[in-house]
């Protein structure tokens, strides 16, 4: 049988969907977790199934609300939520209007390996071979970046980390608890309807 461009596509396709939903699965199983080990921290949940505008007023109301404590308060957020629920998007504005220091987890990791850092030679190992980087070498990596002094003094937005319950226990640990935390909540269809615009990261798989 000759395999047609458009069986070609479709197969694509279907393979490509398959990923995106196991990957939101993995993400729906540790992010009960997650939320439990940050719900000492403001936590709030949003529609992310909707302009981005309108998420952002959101956002952007809940950390203009008082904090719980009186001390004053370096804005530490997390944006938590699937790949391609817009929180890159989020992080970009927040950045942008506060002056916090935007930082991704993903990013963190390609630059240490650029670099040819000790962090990110140990970590290309485990992305050469496609393996999930250990979660000590992780923090490590990202522990160097929130205890700069940017970050100390602005305040700054995290994505792509924690991604398990272990992982925002450890954050804690190490003295980078969270003030604000938003879980961006979008339908599965949706997800994968943006997903399928984006090229595959080398990083992230």
């Amino acid at each position: 049988k000759v395999l047609t461009s458009r069986d070609a596509s479709s197969r694509s396709k279907t393979k490509a969907r398959n990923l995106y939903e196991k990957r939101l699965l993995h993400y729906h199983r540790n992010i009960e977790g997650v939320r439990s080990a940050v719900q000492n921290g403001s936590t709030k949940i949003i529609n992310a199934d909707q302009p981005k505008t309108d998420v952002y007023a959101q956002v952007y109301h809940f950390l203009c609300q008082q904090p719980r404590s009186v001390a004053p308060q370096c804005p530490r957020v997390i944006l938590q939520g699937p790949r391609g629920s817009g929180k890159a998007t989020q992080a970009g504005l927040l950045a942008a209007k506060y002056g916090l220091v935007n930082v991704s987890m993903v990013e963190l990791i390609k630059q240490a390996i650029a670099d040819n850092s000790k962090i990110g030679n140990m970590m290309s190992t485990y992305v050469e071979k496609k393996m999930m980087v250990p979660d000590n070498i992780v923090l490590k990596c990202l522990i160097e970046r929130l205890s700069k002094l940017d970050c100390a003094t602005k305040g700054w937005v995290l994505r792509g980390y924690p991604r398990s319950r272990h992982q925002a226990e450890a954050l804690t640990e190490a003295g980078y608890a969270p003030n604000r935390v938003y879980f961006l909540d979008c339908p599965t269809d949706t997800i994968v309807e943006r997903l399928s615009l984006r090229r595959t990261d080398p990083v992230t798989g």
